[in-house]
């Protein structure tokens, strides 16, 4: 979904090709929402099978693909796309982007690391892994792929990190935040010491007499009466092939 709209927002005509219908589509409902009321189409149940180029110059100049339909579901528990026997039509474009999904970059383990790992990097709710001081979080460890999920992993790591440079119980210091009663930085001794330093919430709530304006400030003097011509600014036109409409399904 990014792909397709930030080609759309560079004027680039686009349309996006899925082998499933909609229902069975992985990107998050929004996104897809978003795409669709920004104009750009998308192909279901169908699916690239041959890259087509130029016999002279040999660039791209479009995709072979067919026509599927779903059959039983699969592992994944999504309904198998199947291709649709002489159902072939060419696509014409300039460029394909493969948008199909993403994976980690874990070029920058140890070969021992590495060994040890699939697509990603096995570790628990609290970020700790095979390595007793190696924790990982978010994306290349679970696969969620959202922000949140991403934030939260983080919080929980950086909890079990300092119980164990501490000497604590990742578990019970989890448990600790959970129920509200501080952590270890809220309970330390020097945060007590400095506690002072931290003002009262009452005092960051402003007296209601403070929000009541001077009478003598709501009159104005004459001269801010009188109108002030601005200049026009001139409004610069973008090209027409780089505008796009914007158009509801």
């Amino acid at each position: 979904m990014d792909a397709a709209r930030s080609l759309w927002r560079l004027g680039k005509e686009v349309k996006v090709m899925y082998r499933r219908t909609r229902i069975e589509m992985p990107a998050i409902a929004e996104e897809i929402d978003e795409l669709i009321l920004e104009g750009i189409p998308i192909e279901f149940l169908a699916t690239p099978v041959e890259v087509l180029h130029d016999a002279a110059s040999g660039r791209l100049i479009g995709a072979k693909c067919i026509r599927m339909q779903l059959g039983k579901p699969d592992e994944s528990g999504r309904r198998k796309p199947e291709p649709i026997p002489g159902s072939d039509f060419v696509e014409i474009c300039d460029s394909i982007i493969t948008a199909i999904g993403e994976t980690a970059d874990l070029s920058y383990l140890p070969l021992d690391f590495l060994a040890k790992t699939s697509w990603n990097i096995p570790a628990d709710e609290l970020g700790r892994t095979f390595e007793p001081k190696f924790f990982a979080g978010g994306d290349v460890a679970d696969g969620a792929g959202t922000v949140t999920a991403a934030i939260g992993f983080g919080r929980r790591a950086a909890i079990a990190i300092d119980a164990l440079l501490k000497g604590n119980s990742a578990v019970d210091s989890l448990q600790t935040t959970a129920n509200g009663k501080g952590n270890s930085a809220v309970d330390s001794p020097q945060s007590t010491a400095n506690s002072s330093l931290i003002p009262h919430p009452s005092s960051l709530i402003p007296h209601p007499s403070s929000l009541i304006p001077h009478p003598s400030s709501l009159i104005h003097h004459p001269s801010s009466l009188i109108p002030f011509r601005r200049r026009r600014s001139p409004v610069l036109a973008k090209p027409r092939e780089a505008c796009r409409p914007f158009r509801r399904p």
